[in-house]
């Protein structure tokens, strides 16, 4: 989730709190779940969410937390920000951060979506998880038969017999005059 939309009837109680909740995540890095936010994936990306937060509040967004590359936590980090009187002007109005500026907690709702698929493309990930979607990219078609009325091969063959005139049979037309 990238964007709120905050009512006026709640907005005095809800930013508030909500500044506040932001501030107290823990950024870092940690194989447990010490943290909350990581690291973005590359000097790139960290120079991508500086200019739109830079940009925003050059044309009068309103910084309310955040708004700061953390080099002491690790090369790509960036604080968790919050802005509010953002415009169309502003490129993060229209355009996707990909960094923590406004909400960045929609992975709870959608891990626990688990009929619902979810990933990226492109750029942006490596196709589907969850849901039917997901777990088909994990498989293999695979055809099983079973021979259940009449058996093809006679009672009398033994199943080894069998597969090697069976095998003898398939490799026939790769003998026939014409054919390499």
């Amino acid at each position: 989730m990238e964007r709120m939309y905050v009512d006026a009837a709640v907005w005095d109680q809800f930013v508030p709190r909500f500044v506040k909740a932001t501030r107290s995540l823990r950024l870092g890095h940690s194989l447990d779940y010490s943290r909350d936010i990581g690291s973005l994936i590359s000097g790139r990306q960290l120079s991508t969410v500086a200019a739109q937060v830079d940009d925003a509040t050059g044309k009068g967004a309103t910084l309310l937390a955040g708004g700061t590359a953390r080099r002491e936590a690790g090369p790509y980090f960036y604080e968790p920000t919050v802005l509010t009187d953002t415009t169309p002007e502003m490129t993060l109005y229209a355009e996707e951060t990909f960094g923590p500026v406004n909400v960045n907690e929609a992975d709870a709702a959608t891990w626990g979506s688990v009929d619902a698929p979810m990933g990226g493309w492109k750029d942006s990930g490596v196709g589907s998880r969850h849901g039917e979607h997901g777990i088909l990219k994990y498989t293999e078609t695979q055809t099983v038969s079973i021979q259940r009325l009449l058996p093809i091969a006679p009672p009398s063959f033994r199943p080894a017999a069998y597969a090697k005139a069976m095998t003898a049979a398939m490799r026939t037309p790769q003998r026939l005059p014409g054919r390499k």
